[in-house]
């Protein structure tokens, strides 16, 4: 805060402030700083719901810290180890080594600080502390398959059988897995060059399709409502790529992966997500992420992109789907006479001039799907930090699984259910 003559008689004035006072009085104003306004009145830095949401962050923490009890552990080691199971017992159950990651994932913990919250159930249960190198092949073996949610649910069926309640509803944070729906784009054959390109072409897709993960976030089934979406996707750095990158990149040398999303624009929820390399494209990953949610029952109504989307593939798609589709159109685009509502789109802007035309269509909301990324690598970083694509993979499933539930908790504050 600033001195001023006026409220200490006899004090020292700077002249940074003479220089303000002069100014202030010859554009008629109050004299202000960077804690009031041009009236003087001073800022309310903590306007808005920020008890509520100081409230909810505390609620996130304490789930996050507790939601692992020693009865889901002891029923889940039960289910693994039947009697008469051939080979060595499973030690640790999928909840544990799923709990260890949530921790290391969501403050960026080492492995160590990411064991010693785990120190007092295993030391109650009589397990020893698994080891980095048993961390991450336990990972890897229960996310094979989904093994290790099957294990979870299942244990879940029995806690309620049990009447045991648990802090978190542990069905959400399964995500549903879907095959991905994604072709190579068929060319005109008129000679054998053009047979061999085509064949050339279904085999990269054959590899592009093997290492794109596509899943549909569970919390999504729940909504009644059809959804209104926006598409985009980000790049996700990669810190010290293994040889499998090596191998991949060998021209151009990447070290990224790509993230794509399709956000529920009214409650800012995730509803599908897909992990690729840096191939394909944004605009080929439209289909994969409409119908994966489509596949498992979510409703679609409205689905908003930037011009990268606006593609023939795309438009035909959306059109047999019958999902209205609204994206930033491109001012140099091969029209075909099939795509008519991109025409009355293309109209539209045309008439209105695009600016009017995006606020009256809803495309101006689409900025939204920018904030989440910006929130989402502040919260969980914007690199990952291993050195297999299957397991980077894993690493952002458990990133979008605890934004799932951070995005609960935000929803609850602002509704006010935490009072």
């Amino acid at each position: 805060m600033f001195w001023r003559p006026d409220a200490f008689p006899g004090g020292h004035v700077s002249m940074t402030e003479k220089t303000s006072a002069k100014k202030d009085k010859k554009c008629g104003k109050k004299s202000r700083n960077k804690t009031t306004d041009a009236f003087g009145n001073k800022y309310d830095k903590r306007k808005g719901h920020w008890t509520d949401l100081d409230k909810a962050i505390l609620e996130e923490g304490r789930l996050l810290d507790s939601w692992l009890t020693p009865q889901r552990v002891q029923v889940e080691l039960d289910l693994l180890n039947v009697p008469k199971k051939p080979g060595r017992k499973y030690e640790y159950p999928p909840s544990l080594i799923l709990f260890i990651a949530m921790l290391k994932t969501d403050d960026n913990r080492s492995y160590r600080r990411a064991i010693s919250k785990v120190s007092t159930i295993l030391e109650n249960l009589g397990i020893p502390q698994p080891h980095y190198s048993t961390l991450h092949k336990s990972l890897e073996k229960y996310n094979k398959g989904q093994m290790g949610l099957k294990i979870i649910s299942e244990a879940t069926v029995v806690l309620v059988v049990m009447g045991v309640e648990e802090p978190l509803d542990t069905m959400r944070i399964i995500h549903t897995l879907v095959c991905p729906d994604y072709e190579a784009p068929k060319i005109i054959q008129t000679c054998q060059k053009d047979a061999d390109r085509q064949e050339q072409m279904d085999d990269e897709a054959e590899t592009i399709r093997d290492s794109m993960h596509v899943k549909v976030m569970r919390s999504a089934l729940y909504s009644a409502s059809p959804h209104c979406c926006a598409i985009d996707g980000s790049g996700e750095g990669v810190s010290g790529p293994g040889l499998y990158f090596e191998h991949i990149w060998k021209v151009n040398q990447r070290r990224f992966i790509k993230q794509h999303t399709m956000l529920n624009l009214e409650n800012k929820r995730v509803v599908s997500y897909a992990i690729t390399l840096e191939k394909p494209g944004d605009a080929k990953m439209l289909v994969p992420l409409v119908s994966g949610a489509l596949l498992v029952g979510v409703k679609v109504c409205w689905v908003s992109a930037d011009s990268a989307y606006d593609t023939i593939a795309n438009w035909k798609y959306m059109d047999d789907k019958g999902i209205a589709f609204c994206p930033n159109l491109k001012e140099s685009f091969k029209g075909e006479p099939e795509l008519k509502r991109r025409d009355a789109l293309a109209s539209f802007d045309e008439q209105f001039g695009k600016d009017l035309a995006h606020r009256i269509t809803g495309y101006n909301q689409r900025w939204l799907i920018e904030a989440f990324f910006s929130i989402f690598k502040t919260l969980y970083g914007q690199s990952v930090r291993n050195r297999l694509f299957h397991m980077m993979v894993i690493e952002m499933d458990t990133r979008y699984m605890l934004y799932d539930i951070h995005r609960d908790f935000m929803i609850k504050a602002w509704e006010g259910a935490l009072n």
